[in-house]
């Protein structure tokens, strides 16, 4: 039987605009939550901006061309093995996520961002953990 599972302290999540990640648009915290052997976890969440020109990144992809997003992760885990756990271990990651306005949807089909003529297109990043 086996009893592994990871342990996350506070995971804070940093969102930049471009390649500078010295001036982040946006962050996030999640709160420390346990993970067990063979389990998933999902989470959810609107992460409000500032300090970016949304007309500009709207139009460049409307145009064909790709938008560059920095997302930086940092905390710290534990790893469980039977009943006991590890030290506590940093985690830094860092990923560049270019966008050119496709979407991928639940159903697996690719579908593109479009402009509906009356408001701004809505942009939505889905990003995940995987231990």
């Amino acid at each position: 039987m086996e009893e592994n599972g990871v342990l996350y302290d506070t995971i804070n999540l940093t969102f930049s605009y471009g390649l500078n990640p010295s001036l982040p648009i946006g962050k996030y915290t999640l709160p420390g939550a346990y993970q067990g052997h063979k389990k998933t976890a999902h989470r959810r969440d609107i992460v409000p901006t500032h300090r970016v020109n949304w007309d500009d990144a709207f139009a460049a992809i409307l145009n064909g061309s790709k938008v560059v997003f920095r997302v930086d992760l940092a905390g710290k885990v534990k790893f469980k093995r039977f009943f006991s756990y590890s030290r506590t271990k940093a985690l830094v990651v860092g990923a560049d996520v270019e966008f050119d306005g496709s979407v991928i949807r639940s159903d697996g089909r690719l579908s593109k961002m479009k402009s509906t003529g009356g408001g701004k297109p809505k942009l939505q990043l889905e990003a995940g953990i995987i231990p």
